[in-house]
């Protein structure tokens, strides 16, 4: 069962940390309104990866390197226009 947690994202300046909320290895992000309202970037593992452009309404999987505790920043977000409110489902799968 995941571990669901909201956070705002904008296009105004320095792009939004993906930081985990709880200890897992697994997260999926996505617009909160599941109808989707704007594309966003995405950066990961650091915020001077190569962008990822995803339109509205999908869902971006990030597998992480093994297990992570609360705390840590595994990527960047961004919106192309205005301020949404985004999900982070964390899952710790055990047989990875």
């Amino acid at each position: 069962m995941p571990q669901t947690y909201t956070f705002d994202v904008d296009n105004s300046g320095t792009p939004e940390s993906i930081v985990t909320q709880s200890f897992c290895n697994r997260i999926i992000i996505y617009e909160n309104d599941q109808n989707g309202t704007t594309d966003y970037v995405l950066r990961y593992p650091s915020s001077s990866s190569p962008a990822i452009t995803r339109p509205a309404g999908s869902k971006t999987e990030i597998t992480l390197n093994g297990k992570t505790q609360a705390g840590n920043t595994v990527g960047f977000i961004a919106t192309v226009t205005g301020t949404v409110t985004f999900a982070q489902e964390e899952y710790l799968d055990e047989d990875r």
